[in-house]
């Protein structure tokens, strides 16, 4: 007998995080690798909140990213946790910095 379970509007469904997981061939979106859960080390992938629950982020696909965990999950946990600064806002800086880089470096 299948249960209906229901999510609360800040959870992610099981169909979302399959969903966010194959867009991204399995891999993290922000560092790439693909961790194997089964090593030593425990990594796996999991969906964060790009605005997290703290900050009213919703459990849409729309705010969710697959990143691994321990490693960039917790980053970007401390980071919204500490400054409050989302995923999609340090992603953003990210890519100033390396355009204003290659702007100054061609100079």
């Amino acid at each position: 007998m299948k249960r209906n379970i229901e999510y609360g509007p800040q959870e992610f469904s099981p169909q979302d995080k399959k969903t966010l997981r194959r867009e991204h061939n399995g891999c993290c979106a922000f560092c790439g690798e693909r961790p194997n859960p089964y090593r030593e080390n425990g990594r796996r992938i999991t969906i964060h909140h790009k605005v997290p629950k703290s900050m009213g982020g919703m459990g849409n696909i729309e705010n969710g990213v697959p990143l691994c965990k321990p490693g960039c999950h917790d980053f970007f946990d401390a980071l919204a946790q500490e400054n409050g600064v989302t995923y999609d806002e340090y992603v953003e800086d990210i890519k100033r910095l390396r355009v204003k880089d290659r702007r100054t470096s061609a100079a």
